[in-house]
């Protein structure tokens, strides 16, 4: 049985990403070593040896054989500098959507709490009032949420969904036996937009 031992310098092909082993002084050495080149363009056995004394990078020949035909997206067996920079640039955008996708959280964690409304019939508009500061500008990461039903129970809410007040829209005609407001039957909502000259 044969074993092949891999020096510590070399790395296998899936651990190793450019864009994370090159710094800006090394893609302007390699540039310039491409561009002294017959036909501004490497072989693999000089790419290979570039990406050694310049960037440190040491890699088996079926490893970089891999990374090279990912590069030589002419299918010349020769790679120029665009076909070099446009590999580095996939690897971040290949890095930038991992990362993106890790950092995502579902909107929703777990399962709905369920809040009492205090209201007795169905709701019938629930809203966002962003808190308006003196000077009139508008503050959206502030303000309260409003839910209304058709019997005129108006509740403010906080952000977090906490139950600030409650309010009941009344009639303003009076009964003549009792000293009570009359309830409105139903509450429509329609926003309002102020406008000064």
């Amino acid at each position: 049985i044969t074993s092949s031992i891999s020096s510590p310098e070399e790395t296998s092909n899936a651990d190793i990403s450019l864009q994370e082993r090159l710094d800006e002084g090394d893609l302007e050495k390699i540039h310039e070593a491409i561009m002294k080149t017959s036909g501004e363009k490497l072989t693999f056995a000089q790419l290979k040896n570039l990406l050694r004394t310049i960037g440190g990078i040491d890699m088996n020949d079926d490893d970089f054989k891999v990374l090279f035909m990912k590069m030589d997206t002419k299918r010349d067996n020769l790679i120029d500098w665009d076909e070099f920079v446009s590999h580095i640039l996939l690897e971040f955008q290949v890095k930038d959507a991992a990362a993106m996708q890790q950092s995502l959280t579902l909107p929703l964690e777990g399962y709905p709490k369920i809040l009492r409304t205090n209201h007795r019939h169905p709701i019938v508009k629930i809203t966002f009032c962003p808190a308006v500061k003196p000077d009139r500008t508008i503050n959206y990461l502030h303000g309260k949420y409003l839910t209304a039903s058709h019997e005129g129970a108006i509740n403010y809410w906080s952000l977090d969904m906490e139950l600030e007040r409650s309010v009941k829209s009344e009639s303003i005609h009076q009964q003549r036996e009792e000293e009570e407001f009359l309830p409105i039957d139903i509450t429509s909502v329609a926003k309002i937009i102020c406008m000064t000259k």
